[in-house]
Formats: structure tokens, sequence, C-alpha cells
């Protein structure tokens, strides 16, 4: 058996009483749908399931290893589970879940109706802007207007919705508080990679991971925006290789390099500085 941990948060009247610490035992099959339906209904240990409260009613599952699941009731009240960082059909033993944790939160996403009485810009350039939209933070990237969510229990992650629902995910990044004390304070904020962002390099990063990274870590966003940066500059070569300090990060993760498969792959010069490899 698999054991682990659940934590569990209501803010429901009358359920809240149980609120704490409940161990589930999970068989060594079990995969991750099994884990959401025994929090959702009960069973192997959990004797405390989500309350049921009729329509638009919110969990959050999160874990030790990053965010699992929302799990909401729509308009009519039909229980639903969107996975999150991990696949639902993962199997519990390869994926080293030792605690859980769910806690009652508003609506995940709602479509937010912009106005120009309703917004206020936070930070702006050119045609990115971060703003706050009836107490929302959201993003601008011309026309697009996404939601800013982040829920940091355990690992924090940076959601990117569009019309309530996910268009990226970015693991070990940044709550929204970070956020706002970036672009209100204007004091930058240290990722877990080492690189420092200010407003201008946050609004981005923001803006590259909705466009091109659905589901990935905050140094998988910098490696790309990295080789992105690269190719800009006509760093494809050794002759032609530039210092880490021009492409604004501090480090690129390995995964970028190891393998000979890859079709961009970052290369290194004796000297240390970068450049990418393109293949033909």
């Amino acid at each position: 058996m698999i054991p682990i941990t659940f934590h569990r948060e209501s803010v429901c009247m009358g359920d809240d009483a149980m609120n704490g610490e409940y161990r589930i035992e999970m068989p060594d099959d079990a995969l991750l749908r099994d884990l959401m339906h025994v929090i959702l209904r009960g069973g192997n240990g959990n004797d405390w399931p989500l309350p049921y409260t009729g329509a638009d009613s919110h969990w959050i599952i999160e874990s030790n290893i990053g965010n699992l699941a929302h799990i909401y009731t729509d308009s009519e009240g039909e229980w639903h589970t969107k996975y999150l960082d991990i696949a639902e059909d993962a199997r519990l033993d390869e994926l080293g879940i030792a605690s859980v944790f769910g806690r009652r939160t508003v609506k995940f996403g709602d479509t937010v109706l912009v106005t120009p009485t309703n917004q206020k810009v936070l930070y702006s350039m050119g045609d990115i802007a971060l703003l706050d939209v009836g107490g929302e933070l959201c993003l601008r990237d011309g026309e697009i207007i996404y939601q800013v969510r982040s829920f940091p229990y355990y690992n924090p992650a940076t959601y990117l919705l569009r019309d309530g629902d996910i268009t990226a995910t970015i693991s070990n990044a940044f709550d929204e508080s970070e956020i706002h004390r970036v672009v209100e304070k204007r004091k930058p904020i240290r990722a877990v990679t080492g690189t420092e962002y200010d407003a201008d390099r946050l609004c981005r990063f923001l803006v590259f991971a909705a466009r091109h990274c659905p589901n990935h870590d905050v140094g998988y966003v910098e490696g790309k925006m990295a080789i992105e940066k690269m190719k800009e500059l006509g760093a494809t070569s050794p002759e032609t290789a530039v210092d880490m300090s021009e492409l604004g990060v501090r480090t690129i993760s390995d995964a970028f390099s190891h393998s000979k498969k890859l079709a961009e792959r970052v290369m290194r010069t004796e000297s240390g500085k970068v450049y990418v490899q393109i293949k033909e």
C-alpha cells in the first residue's frame, strides 16, 4: 500500500469542523485519478470527503511534488476534475507523492470582462501590460487577456487562464503577491533558478509562457527564452557565441544540452560563452 497524508482545509460552515490531516492508503497499482476519487468521495482512510455545496464549489488539490487537480462543480452542480501539473493516468508509485493538501477556493477562473472603467494599468510595455481588473491580476498580450493566478502552498505555481481555462501552468514560479511587489513597488524578485526579475523581464516571461509553454517549470521557460534570444542575436556557432548575461538568465538547464537528438541544442565554448546548435 502507498501511504499518503491528506490535509484538508474548508471554509464551509460545519464542514470546517473536520479540517485536519487524514492518512490515506492507496493500492500499489493506483493511478492519480484513483487518489482524486478517494479525496472527492472518501474511503481508503479518508473519512471526510469533499463536501457537496451545490453549484460552483471549487477545490484545489496540491502536493509535495506539484499541483494536482482542480475539483469543482459546474453551474448545474455536477462534479468535474481538471488535472493540472500531472496526467490523471500517472502511477502513484512512480510519482513520489507523500502528502496532499486540499483547500476550498473561489472559482478558479471566470471570463474577465475588461472595460475602460474597470481596469488599472500596473505596468505596461508596448502591447504587453499587467492589469488590475476589478481586483483580478491580469496579463494583456495585445488583444488577449489572461488571468494570473497562483497557489503557493507547496511549490509556487503560476497559472495563466484565458476565458476561465488554463492556458499555461508554470511550476516553481511566482505567486501573485510577488508579482504585485515587482510591478507596484518596483522591487525585483529572484526565481529559484537565480534569475532576477524586474517588471519588464517578468512581463516578457509571462507572455512567452502563455504563447509557447503550456505546462513547464520556470527553468524550462527560461531555457526556451534563452534559445530564442540566441537565435535573435545570431549566436548559432562557436564564433558567434554570447555571454550568458546577454540572454537575461543566470543559468540554462542541462536538459537543453545533453541530448544530441535535440533540434536546438545549447552548446558552451571553452571560455564559457553559449550558442544554439540548430539541427539541419
